[in-house]
């Protein structure tokens, strides 16, 4: 006669315990990958606006100092200033075609700060476009050969240009700052084509 043995094999399945706990583990996991990923997009656009800002900065301080470079260029020796002096504009000429005038086409520039807009606007004879926006602010300062402070057109060797650009969305951590992320560049410009005619009120 022969015996066989009968094995039972144990098999209780999953208790609701170990279920629950694989869910709250699944759930932490998932939630961590989504936040990481929130975080990531969060920082790519927070660099985005960032760089288009110093991009916009930069720009706008770029293209009106070589504009100023040229002030007063006047290969015929006609009579005008390359710089007026004038607080909240930048006024600029140049004979740029040497016919004897400022008349020509960016001849006359005079650059201007549209608060309401947040603007730089650029005006000339053929008419006005914005230059930059996102700007904060737009100031001037006008000095003379020995770098003094001066508001004699005549008398302008260098101009110092100061933009602040600001972000584009208002964030609420920089509310001191108009609730924008900011950042300001500025250059001293040489007034190069004017550095050799007289002063006003000197010999």
């Amino acid at each position: 006669m022969q015996y066989f043995a009968c094995v039972k094999w144990k098999n209780p399945g999953f208790t609701f315990a170990s279920v629950l706990m694989a869910l709250t583990i699944s759930g932490m996991v998932v939630g961590g990958l989504m936040y990481l990923f929130m975080l990531k997009t969060r920082l790519s656009e927070a660099q985005d606006t960032v760089r288009d800002m110093l991009q916009n900065t930069r720009l706008a301080i770029e293209v009106i100092s070589r504009e100023l470079r040229m002030a007063g260029y006047n290969p015929t020796g006609a009579s005008f200033d390359g710089v007026a002096y004038a607080p909240t504009q930048l006024h600029i000429r140049a004979d740029l075609n040497g016919d004897g005038t400022t008349e020509g086409p960016d001849e006359d520039i005079r650059y201007t700060y549209e608060a309401a807009k947040h603007q730089i606007i650029r005006t000339d004879r053929a008419g006005q476009e914005p230059l930059a926006e996102n700007i904060q602010a737009f100031t001037l300062g006008y000095l003379d050969k020995d770098g003094h402070p001066t508001v004699v057109s005549a008398n302008v060797r260098q101009v110092r240009l100061t933009v602040t650009g600001r972000a584009a969305e208002a964030k609420a951590p920089y509310a001191t700052q108009s609730g924008s992320r900011t950042y300001t560049l500025t250059t001293l410009v040489n007034l190069r084509n004017v550095s050799t005619v007289t002063e006003h009120g000197q010999s």
